[in-house]
């Protein structure tokens, strides 16, 4: 977590794992959703010698939809799990995302086994097809669009440290701003990388379900 994190509940706290949803980036008011900014019910925990059970709920009125969150530790792994549930009579939309910060150095860090997967540079306005490991000399915030994939390995030193076993994932985002000196809750970004398990525009009709997760092996 950020040293500067705000914590009053008045933005989403700039660290851990926010959750984007049921909209990803500023297509509408707020930035990335109505969970991250919002409190959940504790609806389950459970702590055993070797796992930890933890399910928050979230419902949003307005549209419609509920989304449960789970998350623990168990055989030694991070999990995390998003299920969305449509409230309506009627088809809806949304997007999941999970905004996950991960302490690496940025300057030593590299994203891989993202190859072939075509992506959009935000901040070059460009697409393209990946065809190396992202590295982070430069400000990234790339939208990757996955085809079949279920894996994604964050090195450090070009050695693995974390890989990311992905559930119903059709894009990952990978971010870091590089100069983060006029993002006030931030001040620099050498110390992470975020990469995003997300699953956008997905359409579910009345009654129905979704679930995004994935699962985190520290090497």
């Amino acid at each position: 977590m950020s040293p500067h994190a705000i914590l009053d509940g008045s933005k989403a706290i700039r660290g851990g794992i926010p959750i984007c949803w049921p909209w990803f980036g500023g297509e509408r008011s707020p930035q990335h959703g109505t969970a991250r900014v919002n409190n959940f019910w504790l609806i389950e925990e459970k702590s055993l010698e070797d796992q930890l059970l933890v399910k928050l709920l979230f419902v949003d009125q307005q549209h419609q939809l509920s989304l449960i969150v789970s998350f623990g530790v168990e055989s030694g792994k991070f999990w995390m799990r998003a299920q969305t549930t449509n409230k309506s009579e009627q088809k809806t939309r949304f997007s999941t995302a999970f905004h996950a910060y991960f302490k690496v150095r940025a300057d030593s860090a590299s994203v891989s086994s993202l190859n072939g997967n075509q992506y959009f540079d935000k901040f070059a306005n460009t697409s393209n097809v990946l065809i190396n490991d992202i590295t982070f000399e430069n400000p990234v915030d790339y939208v990757v669009q996955l085809n079949n994939q279920n894996q994604v390995q964050i090195n450090s030193n070009n050695t693995p440290k974390y890989i990311l076993n992905l559930i119903n994932c059709n894009t990952i985002i990978v971010w870091n701003p590089k100069n983060a000196a006029q993002i006030s809750d931030l001040k620099t970004a050498d110390e992470f990388i975020c990469v995003e398990p997300a699953s956008l525009f997905v359409e579910i009709g009345p009654g129905e379900e979704h679930e995004l997760g994935f699962e985190v092996d520290v090497v």
